[in-house]
């Protein structure tokens, strides 16, 4: 990766966004439909974890950069790793965007907190993060930061204080999934991509989101039986 990125064109603007969250309010959806579009270059692998993974950020901006290296100059840039809106977790993150990346945009998904709250516990479930035999009372006195992943002002706050409210687009989850091709609009507007969308650009919106669901409908069906 480091050879790559010394041929990569020496610039601020990449990449020119991030999507920096919150964990399970579609930032996956939304990543794989800029990704389609002719012109913008998101991130292999979605989530590059280097502002807010010590061991990668030791790594340089070189290492960081070399995950755009196959983008086209004319290209925008971006990625997508909800770790950067995981305070608790990681509070140098917003910090080192400033520092590296002064001139970047940011995108926050949000959707109801107990919504997100419900569906972050079937996926650390399913990887084994959690055990769901242990009561909810106990799981987040165990592990607060599931409840402030959801604080979405207290996430927002560090990047308010370096970036302003002009260089950070919210997005509702319940917008997005209810009228995603307009949310596209507005999102590539936000980003600086100027051309239309075609329909069938759009028709990807829906049906990446509708797929989606249906993947999650079984899990949703083990939420409902478990913690409501």
């Amino acid at each position: 990766l480091m050879d790559i990125a010394s041929n990569m064109p020496a610039t601020p603007d990449n990449p020119s966004f991030l999507i920096i969250g919150a964990m399970k309010c579609a930032t996956t959806t939304l990543h794989r439909q800029l990704a389609e579009l002719p012109g913008i270059f998101m991130s292999k692998p979605k989530e590059i974890n280097f502002f807010n993974n010590d061991a990668n950020y030791a790594r340089g901006m070189d290492w960081y950069l070399a995950h755009f290296a196959e983008a086209q100059a004319t290209d925008i840039c971006g990625e997508s790793t909800t770790g950067y809106t995981k305070r608790t977790l990681f509070p140098a993150c917003a910090s080192r965007i400033a520092t590296d990346l002064p001139g970047v945009k940011l995108i926050y998904m949000m959707r109801h907190p107990i919504e997100r709250l419900k569906s972050q516990f079937v996926h650390d479930a399913i990887l084994g993060f959690l055990d769901p035999k242990v009561s909810l009372e106990e799981t987040l006195e165990a592990r607060p930061e599931l409840i402030c992943n959801g604080l979405y002002a207290q996430q927002l706050e560090p990047y308010i204080k370096n970036f302003g409210f002009d260089r950070i687009l919210p997005v509702s989850f319940d917008w997005f999934t209810a009228n995603p091709a307009h949310e596209l609009r507005r999102v590539c507007r936000f980003i600086g991509y100027e051309h239309d969308l075609v329909p069938g650009q759009a028709e990807l919106a829906v049906n990446v989101s509708s797929q989606r669901l249906r993947r999650n409908l079984l899990t949703r069906l083990v939420l409902d039986s478990e913690w409501t």
